[in-house]
């Protein structure tokens, strides 16, 4: 369950200049815990995708992120809180904004609850799991999809 509880606003949705900017509204609950909102404005093309979102997401239970972050970050965690705060613009071939990722009270498992585990599925320091979880689940997801969109925009 990524988006629990949600509701969808839409409107203006069209491709025509004349009838001026879509907007789209998207509320709900991140991973069934984390209070989270996207807000959208849409602006009919002229050169190419043009439009601003903000979107949050709010207080979600870590552990309900363990699937993901073994799969991208090589941890567990034991406890903690993701939010996550992002305004991108796109416009004119050109990504702006910001992705802020943030995590409160993260801990890994300790090392004696992974005694027999093999080595190579044995969590890292907390530090080292932070630069990990940051470098491969933020930096590596998203800007390579937004270097694709903006290679694709160059054709």
């Amino acid at each position: 369950m990524l988006l629990a509880d949600t509701d969808l606003v839409v409107e203006n949705f069209t491709n025509h200049r004349v009838d001026g900017t879509a907007t789209a509204r998207l509320s709900g609950r991140f991973m069934g815990s984390g209070a989270s909102s996207l807000s959208a404005t849409f602006r009919p093309e002229r050169d190419g995708p043009d439009f601003d979102v903000q979107a949050r997401i709010q207080s979600t239970d870590l552990t309900a992120l363990n699937d993901v972050l073994r799969a991208h970050a090589k941890v567990d965690v034991v406890s903690g809180v993701f939010s996550m705060f992002a305004e991108p613009q796109v416009k004119n071939r050109r990504v702006t904004g910001y992705v802020k990722p943030l995590f409160r009270d993260f801990q890994v498992y300790e090392v004696s609850q992974d005694e027999d585990k093999s080595v190579g599925r044995k969590p890292a320091s907390t530090w080292e799991a932070l630069v990990g979880l940051v470098r491969n689940a933020f930096f590596k997801a998203i800007l390579p999809g937004f270097e694709r969109e903006l290679s694709r925009l160059r054709r």
